[in-house]
């Protein structure tokens, strides 16, 4: 299991990274149409904000650089 934090605060527990991101997807007040969409809507509001770069040719890639950035907090990942 993954657990990450969001930063506002948010605890997200799931089983894989691509789990993760669909949390994620679906937390939004109103969701871009599919998971795809809202990899590249974040990616842009990063940019905006913070510089960051993200991937957005996979979720797994796109998790992992949002905790690489400090977007997310990995709070524990057990296998």
């Amino acid at each position: 299991m993954i657990r990450v934090k969001t930063p506002n605060g948010k605890e997200i527990e799931a089983a894989t990274l691509h789990d993760v991101a669909v949390q994620l997807w679906q937390m939004v007040m109103v969701p871009e149409p599919t998971l795809e969409d809202w990899m590249r809507e974040n990616a842009a509001r990063a940019q905006a904000w913070d510089g960051s770069v993200l991937p957005v040719d996979s979720p797994d890639a796109h998790v992992r650089a949002m905790i690489a950035c400090g977007h997310l907090e990995l709070l524990s990942r057990t296998i």
